[in-house]
């Protein structure tokens, strides 16, 4: 009795400890968004969030303090540690490893969180999700969202939906909400950092495990869209399931209609989920040929599949009569010769088609592309790789990491495990070896899986140094302090980051220029409904703040400004900004009437292009934006 007394105790101790901290990191944290942000209040969203964020973190810390007190008993320890580094599949040894999680979590919370506070002001994919998590919430939300695939009424056609609806639930045209949908980002960074951990335990074992998300939580890349408004942390908890269930299938093939339900909530979130099944197709038929054909489990994939993304697909088939259409995987995008080309707004002026593609291109020139996407997009998997984005230590490193994922991927003794990995890296290299745009977000779910491949070498090295290089007496010291050590280098990473200027409330409203709030609050009075011609660069992205009425249009690739005015007369464009990024891309369009310096910045001569009467600009030099009307 004395001894269950205790542990009631203890756990009443943890649960007061976390109830007041909890309480009063929230009332601080509500206190600073109250000050920042006059539109909140007790009840609003943000505070919400704020206690959940506290939760969060204290939780940790409190598990992390239990579990150390309940680690003083050494024969545990000896037991656990025993089990860890004697792994065999199929074992569950969670104690210590758990450790190492919450460890690697408040790593995560407080890395992220100064990623977080850097970025102040949306911008590229951001402003379209934001946008985009608007209109679902405008469509009825997550309950009006079948109805509005349906009917044809959700017409959003490049990114996918599931990370705009869970925005939707509270999203609003205000800046905070740019605030709580990083704070969503960074609590799904959590949640695919967790399913990584379990997941690989399962697949590798708990010291693997442990290596990996410890790589994971430090990875530059991860770390930045866990604190943007983007849909890559979400991917990743249902990209890792997927290919776990898609390996463990090939001996349980009841595991393949749970990989098929996990790559249709990828496709659910983007459309590179598209390759989760096109990827099992090829992993099932080189791994079993043709036979794999007779297997009802391998039907039942696609039929998970299309059960979970039937919203979005029934939606491509009523609005664009093609059930996986999607405008970024559109033969536009494929068969463009550059990224500006890809802006066209006038189909079939400047929308290349596979047919035009291979008939003005000699093969000459369709090799010459390969090899160039082939070695840009090697650049991209070392960069995104590495554990560090500083010069000179990321490409070494880069490299080292690199050798350690060949090294542990050949070894590897489960071919079914290797195929499915193999596969999968290879398809999204070849694909993005040809896609024109390089960044790291698409190659970013495959990160968990490679890092895993690195731990195992890891791991498989300070086994073989702790059986043959070190007595089994003193092997217990060298793990327990390869742990420590491992927790101080985690330290002292963050401890400077909790000291920087970074680290303050991650639920403060983004800061922007005046003359930012300016240009939203003249688009919202003033474009009535109107087609506008403006971007694709990233600056000056209005449109989720200020509610515009109108309707966007990118400026597109011309070889004139006389061909730019016939197809704003063609398409009824109204209006036209010009920025300083779109200066600088289609100097050859604009540089002969305009000019731009740092000073001044942009600048009409004479009185600018016949025709266009210039209505709006930049109040504050230098000029960053110009506002034209046609006449």
């Amino acid at each position: 009795m004395k001894r269950h007394l205790k542990k009631i105790i203890l756990l009443l101790g943890v649960f007061l400890a976390l109830a007041s901290g909890a309480i009063v990191q929230f009332l601080t944290n509500w206190g600073i968004a109250r000050r920042e942000a006059a539109d909140l209040s007790p009840k609003s969203l943000i505070g919400f969030i704020s206690l959940i964020y506290s939760l969060a973190i204290l939780s940790i810390a409190c598990f992390a303090i239990y579990l150390l007190v309940r680690l003083l008993r050494i024969g545990r320890v000896e037991r656990w540690t025993s089990e860890i580094l004697e792994f065999e599949p199929g074992r569950a040894v969670w104690a210590w490893p758990i450790i190492f999680l919450s460890a690697a979590l408040g790593t995560y919370f407080i890395s992220a969180t100064t990623w977080i506070n850097r970025n102040s002001m949306a911008d590229g994919d951001e402003v379209a999700y934001l946008n985009g998590a608007i209109s679902l919430r405008n469509l009825g939300g997550i309950a009006g969202f079948p109805g509005a695939c349906l009917s044809g009424r959700y017409q959003h056609s490049n990114r996918h939906p599931l990370y705009m609806l869970f925005l939707s639930t509270f999203a609003k045209r205000s800046l905070s909400f740019f605030a709580q949908a990083k704070i969503f980002s960074l609590f799904a960074g959590a949640a695919a950092v967790v399913i990584t951990f379990f997941v690989i335990a399962r697949s590798f074992g708990p010291l693997t495990a442990m290596l990996t998300t410890f790589l994971l939580v430090l990875n530059p890349a991860f770390l930045n869209y866990s604190s943007s408004v983007a849909c890559e942390t979400l991917l990743i908890c249902f990209f890792v399931p997927w290919w776990y269930f898609t390996v463990r299938g090939f001996k349980d093939g009841k595991a393949w209609v749970a990989a098929g339900a996990f790559a249709g909530l990828a496709y659910l979130t983007k459309g590179t989920g598209l390759f989760l099944p096109i990827c099992f197709i090829f992993s099932g038929l080189v791994v079993r040929r043709l036979k794999i054909c007779k297997d009802k489990f391998f039907w039942l994939f696609f039929l998970a599949f299309v059960i979970v993304s039937s919203p979005l697909l029934t939606r491509n088939l009523v609005l664009y009569k093609n059930p996986i259409y999607n405008k970024a995987l559109h033969s536009v995008y494929l068969w463009s010769d550059s990224v500006a080309e890809r802006y066209s707004s006038v189909p079939g002026r400047h929308s290349p088609t596979i047919i035009t593609y291979l008939t003005s291109h000699p093969p000459w020139d369709i090799l010459q592309r390969v090899a160039r996407g082939m070695g840009a997009e090697s650049r991209v998997f070392l960069y995104t790789i590495g554990p560090t984005e500083s010069e000179p230590y990321y490409i070494p490193l880069s490299l080292l990491f690199f050798l350690l994922f060949l090294v542990a991927y050949i070894k590897d003794s489960s071919r079914n495990r290797k195929i499915t990995t193999g596969t999968t890296i290879i398809f999204f290299f070849l694909f993005f070896s040809w896609y024109l745009t390089r960044a790291s977000r698409f190659i970013l779910p495959l990160i968990p899986i490679m890092y895993a491949y690195i731990a195992l070498s890891a791991s498989g090295l300070f086994r073989w140094f702790l059986e043959k290089k070190v007595k089994k007496v003193w092997a217990l010291g060298v793990f327990q302090s390869f742990s420590v050590l491992l927790i101080l280098l985690s330290a002292s990473i963050v401890v400077p980051k909790v000291r920087g200027p970074d680290f303050s409330n991650p639920l403060k409203p983004a800061e922007v220029s005046q003359d930012y709030l300016v240009l939203a609050s003249w688009m919202k009075d003033n474009i009535n409904g109107n087609l506008y011609f403006k971007g694709p660069d990233d600056d000056w992205q209005v449109e989720w703040l200020s509610g515009t009425s109108g309707f966007e249009r990118h400026i597109p690739f011309c070889s004139s400004l006389a061909e730019l005015k016939e197809i704003m007369n063609e398409e009824g464009i109204v209006y036209i900004f010009i920025t300083k990024e779109i200066y600088r891309t289609q100097s050859f369009v604009f540089a002969p009437h305009f000019i731009y310096n740092e000073i001044e910045g942009l600048e009409p001569l004479s009185e600018g292009p016949e025709g266009w009467e210039l209505v709006f600009q930049d109040p504050t030099p230098p000029v960053d934006y110009l506002a034209y009307k046609a006449e």
